[in-house]
């Protein structure tokens, strides 16, 4: 068996049959792809985590800090995945794990511990669960209120990023026509009857139309999870 090897790049660094594979390889798993909206995504970031196997693109997912204004005037600074997808049979990699930890460890030695919030905006459940993965608390979640601090960055990040689409109320960016949306056969579109998934379900319904719903969580080594903490050795 192939073993996946995993690399973060500078965007600025790929090359341009890169980018190439990692289109395709979105446009697999994603309706409404389109290279315009790719080729924005890739370069608003400034890294991009690559997955190879034998030398092909098997996986991907761009991140960027960006700061954001919240409603009491302070600046957060955002850490942020955009597109991302790891091909089904190559998921049970750390690979990706680890690409995030290292732009996490980065983050908090610029900015201080605690100092940055992670935001993934997901949907499909899968998205979803990789923040149950990595944090012992995120939000939205089952079993936590959402604190003041925690709406507070994801209606700034909403507002700022997605105004004409985020809905303060649901906390969902909402799918406009043509938008992205899990191809009609992914297995990404079953979700179990977890308490996590139906609560994914009840917060995401139109996850399957290519809703997106915000998630946050701080960036803490405290707030890691011991099954992360192993991505960054």
């Amino acid at each position: 068996m192939s073993k996946i090897i995993g690399t973060l790049e500078p965007v600025w660094s790929c090359r341009p049959e890169v980018k190439q594979a990692c289109f395709e390889l979105l446009s697999r798993h994603f309706q409404g792809v389109t290279w315009k909206q790719f080729n924005t995504d890739f370069h608003e970031k400034q890294y991009v985590a690559l997955l190879r196997k034998s030398d092909r693109i098997v996986g991907f997912s761009t991140m960027t800090i960006l700061p954001i204004f919240l409603s009491s005037g302070h600046v957060m600074n955002i850490a942020f995945s955009g597109d991302t997808i790891v091909e089904f049979e190559d998921r049970n990699t750390t690979e990706l794990g680890k690409s995030l930890a290292s732009f996490f460890r980065e983050a908090i030695s610029v900015h201080g511990d605690g100092n940055v919030w992670y935001v993934l905006i997901s949907k499909g459940w899968r998205t979803y669960k990789a923040m149950e993965f990595m944090f012992h608390c995120f939000a939205p979640h089952s079993h936590q209120k959402l604190s003041i601090l925690e709406r507070e960055v994801i209606v700034g990040f909403g507002k700022e990023k997605y105004p004409s689409r985020f809905n303060e109320k649901n906390l969902i960016i909402k799918a406009l026509d043509g938008d992205q949306k899990l191809q009609p056969n992914s297995p990404d579109l079953k979700v179990p009857p977890s308490e996590l998934g139906t609560f994914f379900i009840e917060r995401n319904p139109g996850f399957a139309d290519g809703d997106e719903l915000v998630c946050v969580s701080r960036l803490s080594y405290d707030n890691f999870t011991e099954r992360f903490k192993r991505c960054f050795r």
